[in-house]
């Protein structure tokens, strides 16, 4: 979707990332219901004579409609009907459903029925689709889920499931994917179990995210199945994650792949969230700005302000932050006016993230403030203006001789009294409240009791004692086995140390103003 952003100045048409579903993507396929009954018939079929009907309602009113006849060409599903009729009796369609196209000699529909008393019926609320071709891509897809809903056999079934999980239609793919992580078919309606267990299925899941140069629509389809079951646990700083998102976004972009803003910007956001792959990180959106997709440029750029780590203690993390500073003040004479804009709203970002919780390196506080000699076009200029108003009018968070900025590396600052700005991100698992400090998850445990607010993204501040706990559940991955309890650890790795989490003992927070 599309909104307008004005919080760093004039306003700018953004966009608004997100993972699109199957769904939105075009290739919807709501029909699980309909293949978990064998009462429903979905026929493809040509309607015939048409004759306007009144069907008798309550109090001695009357509802228009259509009667009329329907040749069966293709049988795509039997259902409860004959499988040698060839001609549908249809006694009754409320006009309602026909007023944009009333039905007509000739027209080529895809019915959805069932059997009633009187004669066939609308099944559901597809009723009946009207298509200009019996050959559509859509006709040709759903040719291919009938044939393999339609299988009897258990074990073949899970064979045809799991031969399109790995397969290359997306489309397929992407709804196997759905039942590989419900066996149980609670709302695909489709059951794989006994055949395939929870686990199992998980299992699939993860070796597909995880395949090298996995497609993105694959890759953010399995995410998002994997993250309702892992996300209590903060799996954000998983490897195993970082990589799937960092290899399938490299091959696309070098493969000059046109993919969806949406998922592009989306991943971006995610990678920066793993501040000791900023380097990589950095490297990565430079490609994307320098690349041959115009479209991607200005969220890759506004981009690398998420990538620079404010207050950090580490000399590469410092190196790469002026690296970044000078390239988006570089970009401010930048041909392309729209990177040059969008390096403004960048800075300004960075400055304001600064500000939150201390004060401003005089180079940046001197660029934003407007006091630098850097010759800025008109647009860059009032939207470094506009964020220097936001910054003197920002509640100061005062910070006591013996408190700490939350920064990278959160190691250095362990034992010590730290205080962040963030946003809350609570998911109801059994560590309690938690916050996202620049992308990187630490949980509260709070000293009043007083629980944090339950929406997401509320911007809060937190103070603390920094600590670290090696109690979340973990278990070594391994390609064709099940999926365990907990994060999945790739071999190799150190399970202890890949049970971490940061907490804040002791912690206070109060909420802090979102404009």
């Amino acid at each position: 979707m599309i909104r307008t952003l004005t919080a760093i100045g004039l306003p700018i048409v953004v966009l608004v990332f997100h993972c699109p579903s199957f769904a939105a993507a075009g290739f919807a396929f709501p029909q699980f219901t309909d293949l978990a009954s064998d009462k429903v018939t979905i026929v493809l079929g040509e309607i015939h004579d048409v004759r306007p009907v009144e069907q008798p309602q309550e109090e001695g009113q009357t509802k228009k409609g259509y009667r009329f006849q329907l040749k069966v060409v293709e049988v795509l599903r039997p259902g409860e009907m004959d499988r040698n009729a060839r001609e549908l009796t249809i006694p009754f369609e409320p006009l309602e459903n026909w007023e944009e196209s009333p039905p007509k000699d000739g027209v080529k529909v895809m019915a959805h029925l069932s059997k009633s008393g009187t004669g066939w019926r609308p099944f559901g609320l597809w009723g009946f689709e009207q298509l200009k071709a019996f050959d559509e891509p859509s006709i040709a897809r759903r040719r291919k889920y009938f044939d393999l809903w339609n299988i009897r056999e258990p074990a073949e079934k899970l064979r045809q499931v799991l031969a399109n999980a790995y397969g290359a239609d997306p489309e397929l793919q992407g709804h196997c994917l759905d039942l590989l992580d419900d066996p149980e078919g609670t709302w695909t309606q489709v059951k794989l179990a006994p055949t395939l267990s929870r686990p199992m299925g998980l299992s699939h899941l993860w070796a597909i995210y995880t395949a090298p140069n996995q497609k993105k629509i694959i890759a953010d389809h399995c995410e998002g199945l994997l993250q309702r079951r892992l996300l209590k646990w903060g799996w954000e700083p998983s490897p195993l994650r970082y990589n799937a998102h960092y290899d399938s976004l490299r091959q696309d972009i070098k493969e000059g792949r046109e993919i969806h803003h949406n998922v592009v910007d989306a991943r971006v956001l995610k990678l920066c969230a793993y501040p000791e792959h900023g380097r990589e990180n950095f490297e990565l959106l430079l490609s994307i700005i320098n690349g041959p997709i115009k479209i991607y440029r200005s969220g890759a750029t506004i981009h690398l302000s998420a990538v620079y780590q404010p207050h950090t203690s580490d000399p590469k993390a410092q190196q790469l932050n002026r690296d970044i500073l000078d390239t988006l003040t570089g970009f401010q004479s930048h041909s392309d006016n729209i990177i040059s804009d969008s390096a403004a709203i960048a800075l300004g970002y960075i400055a304001e993230n600064y500000a939150r919780t201390g004060p401003l390196p005089p180079d940046l506080e001197k660029l934003v403030s407007g006091k630098s000699e850097l010759p800025l076009r008109d647009l860059p200029r009032q939207r470094l203006s506009y964020a220097w108003q936001q910054i003197e009018k920002m509640p100061r968070l005062s910070t006591p001789p013996d408190t700490h900025v939350l920064s990278y590396p959160w190691d250095n600052l362990l034992d010590k009294q730290v205080q962040a700005a963030g946003e809350t991100s609570n998911y109801g698992g059994k560590y309690g409240d938690s916050v996202l400090v620049n992308g990187q998850r630490v949980w509260l445990d709070v000293r009043d009791g007083s629980d944090l607010p339950s929406n997401n993204h509320t911007p809060v501040f937190v103070r603390g004692k920094l600590t670290k706990r090696y109690d979340l559940p973990v278990f070594r991955y391994r390609k064709g086995e099940p999926f365990g309890e907990g994060l999945p650890v790739a071999a190799g790795e150190d399970l202890h140390n890949a049970s971490v989490r940061y907490v804040l003992t002791g912690a206070k927070w109060e909420l802090r103003k979102k404009k």
